[in-house]
């Protein structure tokens, strides 16, 4: 079908998804987005589908439905002009459609944004990446049971996603997050029920592993030129470094003056504010000692230490699991929490074959 010549890009400014994009931002994502048309009763998208784009309606309506038979489709809702669906895919590519959409009227015409435009679009724009979670958030954190429903994995996405804004910027974060996420699930659960971790449960383990990842997303308030330096930072160029700890929890901070429910951002706050302090006091920002550091943020130390020695940065080679053991071992009192490390020494194995699996995993899906 031939597409209109005025592209009614001007639909994108009454989304309420971008309802908190700045201007600048909304330019920025007009330049991504592209347009199809549709005629009467044609299937825009179909259930069961991975998703791959953004629908915003231009022109004309669409009906959501499900398919409860062969013959039988049950009507959920009708959008009209300026409404969006197919949204989740822009958090994940695994993401199912749960519902298909069809054009009711003849034109029926949408702008759409795929996932790879979007990916490509918050690399330059990672804020536009955030707000938008705002909104998933905001619309779907009334549900109680986010942890152990279909909202709760369409959250998991959502945090996943906020995570991966620092992959934007450094590419090499993307398997990182995910060996992070493993690390703190298999210390929490070491821990657990021992001396000083009673408290640690099953609903604190699934917390840490879903907000681990958010520990590295004020890397996005670092430039380029200090984050991807390939030698030695300055004295000033590492005060700036420092500052990711206080970037990350003012951003997830934003988020949770919004929400009633928030304990996984909570605790994703604890992790990207304090996962630089030391058991000592010696470490950033704010110089806090023992057990005055979140636990999660204690276990998170230890996470990521482990991984980013064994991993190759801009400024060095990768070092073996067995120097990177001892490295903590020595670390124990100073920088880490003793019994955390005790429970490391404990994993040794298992972090290690975890680092490798999922690394080797990382590599093939590029």
């Amino acid at each position: 079908m031939e597409i209109p010549q005025e592209i009614p890009l001007h639909v994108v400014d009454t989304c309420e998804l971008f309802g908190e994009l700045s201007p600048q931002s909304l330019d920025n994502l007009k330049k991504w987005v592209e347009v199809e048309k549709f005629g009467a009763d044609e299937i825009i998208m179909r259930e069961g589908d991975k998703g791959n784009k953004l629908f915003i309606v231009a022109e004309g309506s669409v009906e959501v439905f499900q398919k409860l038979d062969f013959h039988i489709n049950r009507t959920i809702r009708e959008l009209k002009i300026g409404e969006h669906f197919g949204e989740l895919a822009l958090l994940s590519s695994e993401n199912i459609r749960s519902a298909s959409v069809k054009a009711l009227e003849q034109p029926t015409i949408c702008l759409t944004l795929s996932l790879t435009n979007f990916e490509t679009l918050i690399r330059s724009d990672p804020d536009i990446a955030l707000k938008m979670s705002h909104k998933f958030c905001e619309r779907d954190h009334d549900n109680l049971q986010l942890l152990k429903s279909d909202l709760g994995n369409a959250f998991k996405s959502i945090i996943e996603a906020l995570g991966a804004i620092a992959e934007y910027k450094d590419p090499e974060t993307g398997s990182h997050l995910n060996r992070v996420s493993a690390f703190t699930r298999e210390l929490a659960t070491t821990l657990k029920g021992k001396p000083g971790f009673e408290f640690i449960n099953e609903h604190f383990i699934d917390l840490i592993e879903l907000s681990s990842p958010l520990h590295d997303i004020g890397k996005v308030g670092v430039p380029d030129h200090i984050l991807l330096k390939p030698g030695k930072l300055t004295t000033d160029e590492w005060k700036i470094m420092k500052q990711h700890t206080v970037f990350g929890a003012q951003a997830i901070k934003k988020i949770l003056k919004k929400f009633s429910y928030p304990e996984f951002l909570e605790m994703g706050h604890n992790i990207a504010l304090y996962h630089q302090e030391f058991w000592d006091g010696k470490g950033y920002p704010e110089g806090l000692a023992g057990d005055d550091i979140p636990v999660e943020a204690r276990i998170m130390a230890v996470a990521d230490v482990y991984d980013a020695l064994r991993s190759k940065r801009p400024y060095k080679e990768p070092l073996s699991h067995e120097i990177v053991k001892k490295v903590i071992v020595q670390s124990k009192g100073t920088h880490f929490d003793p019994r955390i490390v005790d429970a490391f020494v404990e994993l040794e194995t298992k972090f290690e074959t975890i680092f490798d699996d999922l690394s080797k995993r990382g590599s093939e899906e590029e």
